[in-house]
């Protein structure tokens, strides 16, 4: 009964997930909604900004959260968000940052600056900005680990 009343409670805090529920056509259409299946990641070529104006690192994230906004996979301060987070190294000046809060749907953005830029006395070449929700963005994190890792 309580995982009931906890699907029940995430639906009815959705309003999306409330029209879609009343549009659900079968037990099965309707459970997979209750369950929260994946939604899928947002990437595409307007998610990424090669050459970027960005003096630092703020500015890069700034930008990578306004293609993330433009896309509507974040709501207005989703860029504040991130700059309270810290920055993950992945290495050869690529950096990671992502959060949870103010996402309405999954989503990579990828920002490079268009002039050498250093944060925390390394370089930043380029910068990948995550909103997550849910499990979307699991392949794609395991391909880019993949990648680095190679």
């Amino acid at each position: 009964h309580l995982r009931l009343l906890q699907l029940l409670t995430r639906a009815l805090g959705e309003t999306d997930l409330g029209q879609a529920l009343r549009r659900a056509g079968s037990a099965e259409a309707l459970l997979k909604l209750l369950q929260g299946a994946p939604q899928e990641l947002a990437l595409d070529a307007q998610m990424i900004g090669l050459g970027v104006s960005a003096d630092d690192f703020e500015e890069l994230v700034w930008r990578g959260a306004r293609l993330l906004r433009q896309a509507d996979c974040v709501s207005n301060g989703f860029a504040g968000v991130l700059q309270q987070v810290d920055a993950l190294p992945l290495g050869d000046g690529l950096w990671w940052l992502h959060s949870e809060q103010t996402v309405k749907r999954p989503g990579l953005a990828f920002v490079t600056p268009d002039k050498p830029i250093r944060y925390l006395g390394q370089p930043l070449s380029g910068l990948f900005c995550l909103a997550s929700l849910g499990e979307a963005h699991q392949a794609l994190l395991e391909r880019l680990c993949a990648l680095l890792i190679e």
